[in-house]
């Protein structure tokens, strides 16, 4: 925990337990609306290395980009540089930008966003939790923003935000994912990262 400042790092094992279950609950719903294609249109705008895939449910857009790192052996590569959230040289900006608000673990944070589009920060606060979650040997996914975290303060070493992450509305895994997703209304965006 060197590289962080001491005010952001958590020591509240409860909280991470429970930041860790928020997340974990969105990497699963990542995985299952991923399994799906049905109904997704190509994007004419993509290019032919990465296309753009997109769909509409109700008032949500949904897009996903398929990509091929032409080498397997830069698949711990290609985790790191999507993970490295400090990174403010990113060439992409679909890359996780935020400001970094808590630490429970190198890969369990929560970030402060005006958008995952938008580097400069906005009147109003919006916290959501990052994790980068090794699903098996083959698997990695990275969330961020998961659901926001209806908290609309600052966030400060001594702020408790068990109840905040308890309270966020529930995603329901159990149903078809699309329909999820609608039930929801809330953004959540992710990369699910599969070594082939």
């Amino acid at each position: 925990f060197d590289e962080y400042d001491d005010d952001v790092i958590c020591e509240n094992l409860e909280e991470a337990s429970v930041a860790m279950d928020h997340a974990k609950e969105s990497s699963t719903f990542l995985l299952k609306l991923a399994e799906n294609m049905e109904g997704y249109s190509l994007d004419s705008s993509g290019n032919e290395n990465r296309p753009i895939y997109s769909k509409k449910i109700g008032i949500i857009d949904i897009g996903m980009i398929h990509v091929t790192i032409p080498s397997a052996s830069k698949y711990t590569d290609v985790i790191n540089t999507i993970w490295d959230y400090n990174d403010k040289q990113k060439v992409d900006d679909i890359f996780i930008i935020g400001y970094l608000a808590r630490v429970y673990t190198p890969f369990l944070v929560i970030m402060e966003q005006s958008s995952i589009y938008k580097t400069v920060r906005s009147a109003r606060k919006r916290f959501a939790v990052a994790a980068k979650i090794k699903v098996s040997n083959d698997t990695t996914v990275i969330v961020c923003p998961t659901r926001t975290i209806n908290f609309f303060g600052t966030i400060v070493k001594k702020t408790n935000l068990i109840e905040f992450l308890e309270n966020t509305k529930p995603i329901e895994t159990y149903i078809n994912a699309e329909k999820a997703l609608a039930k929801l209304g809330s953004n959540i965006a992710g990369y699910i990262i599969k070594h082939r």
